[in-house]
């Protein structure tokens, strides 16, 4: 599955990505990963728990913790903004 970099929690370390099913995984960046707003991500987008995701706008292995799946812009804007 693939989807998009849409918005960063710097400070808590999370980001949402919007997936090709039209709805939101977030997830916590766990290690010092640079990934920006648009970056491509792909990987196992539909399951809780820890993942290694690519990132391939930056061809980069990501070590992520997915908090949240399926979720709509409302359930993922009150997640990054805790």
């Amino acid at each position: 599955m693939e989807g998009k970099i849409t918005k960063i929690n710097s400070r808590r370390g999370f980001a949402a990505i919007f997936t090709e099913n039209n709805d939101y995984t977030v997830i916590e960046i766990l290690g010092s990963y640079h990934i920006a707003t648009g970056d491509i991500i792909q990987g196992n987008l539909e399951t809780l728990g820890r993942e290694y995701l690519f990132n391939a706008s930056k061809d980069e292995k990501i070590d992520v913790f997915i908090q949240e799946i399926y979720a709509s812009k409302r359930v993922m804007e009150r997640l990054l903004n805790k």
